[in-house]
């Protein structure tokens, strides 16, 4: 069954999306944790990394995180679903999906499309800079997906998925 949806609407394809968004591999292995510390950490990383946004301050930026911590790919764009996409489809085309354990950084606010794109690709924590949209909260804690908004000045809040999180 073919479906056209738009990434501009968390509404308008929440159904169809949600039915292709389930996840094909586990987003966690049971003993994954994300330390407190280190999802602030994640935020500082992905903005030293912000190339372009050092010269424009006008881009959003999408980070790929290791499960051992390392930052595998930052990328830039005017969109902040075209930097998930770049740094998604990145790791796709590098063999690495299903992202299992993997966390998802974004610089802006997190839309429901963004948390459907991390569940299909099986990433395990989405941290972001700024807050997640009620829907994006909803099918976060429907997936058991990790996930932390307004991470920065050594403060963040968890709105799904805190037993994953260490002090």
């Amino acid at each position: 069954r073919a479906y056209v949806t738009s990434s501009s609407c968390g509404v308008c394809s929440a159904d169809v999306v949600d039915a292709v968004s389930d996840p094909y591999a586990p987003l966690h292995t049971p003993d994954w944790r994300v330390h407190a510390a280190q999802a602030l950490d994640l935020t500082r990383q992905m903005r030293t990394r912000q190339k372009m946004f050092d010269l424009t301050g006008s881009l959003h930026a999408a980070a790929l995180v290791e499960p051992n911590g390392n930052v595998l790919h930052v990328r830039e764009d005017v969109g902040r679903h075209n930097a998930v996409d770049k740094v998604i489809g990145r790791a796709f085309m590098d063999g690495l999906v299903p992202l299992t354990d993997y966390v998802l950084v974004v610089s802006g606010r997190v839309s429901y499309e963004i948390v459907a794109k991390a569940i299909s690709a099986c990433v395990g924590a989405i941290v972001a800079v700024s807050g997640p949209t009620t829907l994006a909260v909803d099918t976060a804690r429907r997936h058991d997906l990790l996930l932390v908004g307004f991470a920065r000045d050594d403060r963040m809040n968890i709105y799904s998925g805190g037993h994953w999180v260490n002090s």
